[in-house]
């Protein structure tokens, strides 16, 4: 039996260990997509990932997912579709005076060749980074696609000093772009 169609299995019978399994192994390439789609910020980025792997799950634990080797291309179908309600909902914003950003529905190679500059100078900064957790969080969270409750376990810490950790961290990564954009 292949992976995906074991653990669906799994989740099918109740197995909550199975479910964590599934959204650690898809929730990176969810982020991927849910970036991709749109020009979202991290901050919403994380939203609708959260928002695509919970549909995900109920999807699967109701059973919607007829061909469970096809579960990748169900979860992109399903980011696809979750990141074209967002963007429906947006406008909405507008109207209250909140300036949205719209995608540029073509990849460009200029933009492209801009968003790998762009995150060469985060790595860059965050590899900068003097305070070794800092640099640990960072990763762990918006580049591994960790947990926030993995993270706090696994550095010790209470989920209030983890938001108040990152957000610093942010802060110092931020500071060391700028830093470096400027003559």
């Amino acid at each position: 039996m292949a992976f995906w169609t074991d653990l669906v299995q799994r989740i099918l019978s109740g197995d909550g260990v199975a479910e964590g399994i599934l959204v650690n192994r898809i929730a990176p390439a969810i982020r991927v997509i849910v970036r991709r789609r749109g020009a979202f910020g991290w901050a919403d980025a994380n939203d609708l990932s959260q928002e695509v792997l919970a549909e995900l799950l109920i999807a699967v634990r109701s059973g919607q997912l007829r061909d469970p080797e096809k579960l990748s291309a169900f979860a992109a179908k399903l980011a696809h579709n979750v990141c074209v309600d967002a963007m429906k909902r947006t406008p909405a914003l507008s109207s209250i005076g909140i300036e949205t950003i719209v995608a540029d529905p073509d990849d460009s190679p200029p933009k492209t060749v801009e968003r790998r500059e762009e995150w060469a100078a985060v790595m860059h900064a965050i590899r900068a980074l003097t305070e070794p957790r800092d640099r640990t969080i960072l990763t762990a969270f918006y580049i591994r696609g960790d947990a926030k409750t993995q993270i706090c376990s696994r550095l010790s810490l209470t989920p209030g000093q983890f938001d108040r950790v990152i957000h610093r961290a942010r802060e110092r990564v931020r500071k060391l772009i700028l830093k470096s954009e400027c003559p």
